[in-house]
């Protein structure tokens, strides 16, 4: 039987070199209490006297060689989480500095957006206002009353502000009308006799405009018709 060094003093870590490679304690190559023995310090061979039972050693040792690889493996595991949170830490870090960066943006394309908006308001009333004092918007404003001049007069006619506007306006037209019909032979009179005066004539005296804006808007249109070549029907 292969022998083991006689005491922990003759280096037990040269154990390896004095036992075959073949050397099994189950096959019996080997005394189990000889063997742990051999591991033993020399406080622990005076604490073992006369006790011939070397299992309870053997049963500590291996406990404790489990609890050593049960150890490292928590530590390793651990290790392992740690690393596992240092690196969610490390994103989670950089997820924040770019949502910061984001709202950052946002803020500024906010406070963009309303400069802008505030900008084209001013743009656009600027510019509305120029259209409504321009002759285009009173030539679009006639164009689509003479369009819809049906539709127009439907609506006022369904509520009574809007039958005295109609009422309103018409004798406000039929007297322009009127004006505009005996201011026309007053001029043809004048331009035959330039001593034409209506009263000595017999005729009515001239009457006063009624409505000095729409009459010069009037004739303002009928001078553009005739221009075009297209006259009032």
């Amino acid at each position: 039987m292969p022998r083991l060094p006689a005491s922990h003093a003759d280096c037990p870590a040269q154990m390896d070199c004095c036992l075959p490679p073949t050397a099994s304690i189950l096959r019996g190559d080997l005394a189990t209490d000889e063997f742990m023995r051999s591991f033993l310090l020399p406080r622990d061979l005076e604490l073992c006297e006369g006790n011939p039972d070397p299992r309870p050693i053997l049963e500590a040792f291996i406990r404790h060689l489990a609890l050593g690889d049960t150890l490292r493996a928590t530590q390793a595991r651990l290790e392992v989480e740690r690393k596992a949170r240092l690196d969610l830490e490390s994103q989670l870090q950089v997820s924040e500095t770019k949502r910061k960066s984001l709202e950052d943006k946002y803020a500024q394309l906010q406070t963009l957006r309303a400069r802008e908006n505030h900008m084209h308001g001013k743009v656009l009333a600027s510019v509305l206002s120029d259209y409504k004092s321009s002759k285009a918007f009173k030539e679009d404003a006639r164009k689509y009353l003479v369009e819809h001049m049906e539709e127009l007069f439907t609506d006022w006619a369904a509520t009574p502000a809007g039958r005295d506007r109609i009422g309103m306006e018409g004798l406000l037209m039929y007297d322009v009308g009127q004006y505009t019909l005996q201011r026309d032979i007053y001029v043809i009179l004048r331009n035959r006799d330039e001593t034409f005066d209506p009263v000595e004539w017999g005729l009515p005296v001239e009457f006063e405009n009624p409505d000095p804006v729409a009459l010069a808007e009037l004739t303002e249109a009928v001078k553009e018709e005739m221009a075009a070549g297209s006259p009032r029907e």
